[in-house]
């Protein structure tokens, strides 16, 4: 048997953009006097931060600041989905010393050049008070618990044919059954344009290229974490660069690129997450969610 499928060929509008490398994206746009900011993330999954050796990374060229839990941003919790916008932590970063999934951000290394700041970041020693995590699915199932709702609606739904009274009673009545366990390896989210975020402040007002599915729940989330009327924060995002879901809800490098850039008007500043950093993040800090 074989099939024709025919319709109207289409071409996405952006395609030709993003196949031949004319797409601009958030990482893309270079301004003059751009500082750069890199990631100090948490190596260990779950604990408190006893300090931070920064002696040599403050030496190192081209730094301008090292933002750290003692030496912090002053950020504000982040919205939730009922409240207009989408968030990938729950918790505003760098507030206190908590860790509470591997790959955390923990501090934040401003440079004159993205390689001076990520120079520098491996340069910084954390001493950490290490606690027992749960990093397993089956670890984690004796404090499992059913939700009575999740984002107002039923945690769980049954689609049955009509008569069937439940799935068990469906599998019982059939003439043959086939019991088996199968595993997934984890999937993390590989869009060809990685994270990133570069923030200009002019004058009071707050303008922010970055990579979002969702312009104006990005817009909200930024005005709140940094404690400004949205009114005064710009989001700008002509291009996604692929996203698999990983750039629905803000990611927290977005509002301290925003504050990085707001120790003097008419600065700017950048912050890129690379691969290896944003799989680690993505996948970690939702299973924070359950505080494990």
């Amino acid at each position: 048997m074989s099939a024709v499928f025919q319709g109207l060929n289409r071409d996405r509008f952006d395609a030709k953009s993003k196949v031949t490398g004319q797409a601009a994206y958030a990482g893309d746009h270079d301004l003059p006097n751009l500082a750069f900011g890199y990631l100090i993330q948490s190596s260990i999954s779950r604990g408190k931060i006893r300090g931070f050796d920064l002696g040599a990374a403050q030496e190192s060229p081209g730094v301008i600041e090292i933002f750290t839990p003692f030496n912090s941003l002053k950020i504000y919790r982040p919205l939730g989905f009922d409240e207009g916008a989408n968030s990938g932590d729950v918790i505003p970063l760098l507030q206190d010393t908590r860790v509470h999934y591997f790959g955390q951000t923990i501090g934040l290394v401003v440079g004159e050049s993205f390689e001076q700041a990520r120079d520098a970041a491996a340069l910084v020693k954390v001493i950490y008070e290490p606690e027992p995590a749960l990093v397993t699915l089956e670890s984690g199932m004796a404090k499992a618990y059913q939700p009575q709702s999740v984002r107002g609606m039923p945690a769980t739904v049954s689609i049955l044919e009509p008569g069937a009274s439940s799935i068990d009673d469906v599998v019982r009545q059939s003439d043959v059954s086939i019991a088996e366990e199968y595993t997934t390896p984890v999937e993390h989210h590989n869009p060809m344009e990685p994270h990133a975020t570069v923030a200009i402040w002019e004058e009071d007002r707050l303008t922010v290229y970055d990579a979002t599915q969702w312009v104006g729940g990005h817009q909200r989330n930024l005005a709140a974490v940094l404690g400004v009327d949205v009114d005064r924060v710009r989001v700008l995002c002509p291009f996604v660069g692929g996203a698999f879901g990983c750039k629905g809800s803000m990611w927290m490098h977005s509002p301290l690129t925003g504050f990085e850039s707001a120790d003097e008007n008419d600065s700017h500043a950048r912050t890129d997450v690379h691969r290896g950093r944003a799989a680690a993040n993505d996948c970690a800090k939702n299973r924070a969610r359950g505080d494990s």
